[in-house]
């Protein structure tokens, strides 16, 4: 207890205009962290996608050096053989009939979409990639995002990422 002139004043707490004010202030900062939490979120879901797909290049690429034969990388909606249709239903890679890979489809709202609607990357003993690809991985719903990636994978198969903020989610 505190003496006070007038006499004895404790004091317990926070009066209802400081916690109002507190709550205030807590509400407005929530209303501003929110969105950058979101897009923070966006961008670790793109990045992790991306990596998942330049992993899979790599391990494509160096099977087929190790094993001295053509190993695919392609699309597959039953982790077993090739399909078709877009990356985000996940893909496998194969060496003849043997699968030696396989990663699952992406969250529901990402896409992976590859240029010229490229379905199979295939790699020689060589190393050399059949054919150069572009993949692009986005949020298409239930907005599109304004970032991207870009994951390049060139004729001597080595893949490279860019980010981009132009929001096209083809």
């Amino acid at each position: 207890m505190r003496w006070y002139a007038s006499g004895f004043h404790s004091s317990r707490g926070f009066s209802m205009v400081e916690l109002m004010m507190a709550i205030a202030i807590l509400a407005i900062l929530a209303t501003v962290a929110i969105p950058s939490f979101s897009e923070f979120a966006l961008a670790n879901k793109l990045r992790a996608y991306s990596n998942n797909l330049v992993a899979s290049v790599h391990l494509t690429r160096s099977e087929a050096i190790k094993r001295n034969q053509v190993v695919e990388m392609c699309v597959s909606t039953n982790g077993s053989t090739c399909g078709e249709g877009g990356w985000e239903q996940g893909w496998i890679i194969l060496a003849g009939e043997t699968v030696l890979h396989r990663q699952q489809a992406v969250v529901d709202g990402f896409r992976i979409s590859a240029s010229g609607g490229l379905e199979t990357l295939s790699f020689q003993p060589t190393g050399l990639a059949a054919t150069k690809a572009q993949f692009t991985v986005c949020r298409a719903t239930p907005t599109t995002g304004a970032q991207e990636s870009i994951v390049s994978v060139s004729i001597t198969g080595k893949p490279s990422v860019r980010r981009t903020e132009t929001g096209i989610c083809p």
